[in-house]
């Protein structure tokens, strides 16, 4: 059965499962790398775009970047979404205002 990890730092070290999965105020990486990683999630919970991309460094134009809607309000839930079930290196995120949830299941 997989077991569900999340960042709760600011440097995307996984930790052990908790309630809490909300990393706020840093670009930079959200998930290191994994190889044991089965999927992971990131979800945009601030009112400003958010960039994710596969791999380390911040957004640069490039085609391994994906633009998250912007949540309807702060925390509400309705920001953009993505799921990925193949990538396992790192994850990083990119945004004037950052606020994100971020796990991943190993």
């Amino acid at each position: 059965m997989p077991t569900l990890r999340h960042s709760t730092n600011n440097y995307g070290a996984p930790a052990d499962t908790s309630s809490n999965f909300a990393i706020s105020g840093v670009n930079g990486t959200c998930l290191a790398a994994n190889a044991n990683r089965v999927s992971f999630t990131v979800q945009n919970l601030a009112t400003t775009v958010l960039w994710v991309k596969l791999g380390a460094g911040p957004y640069s134009g490039d085609s391994q970047s994906v633009l998250l809607k912007a949540d309807t309000s702060l925390n509400a839930g309705a920001g953009g979404l993505l799921t990925d079930t193949n990538w396992r290196g790192d994850v990083s995120v990119t945004g004037s205002a950052p606020r994100y949830l971020a796990f991943e299941l190993t």
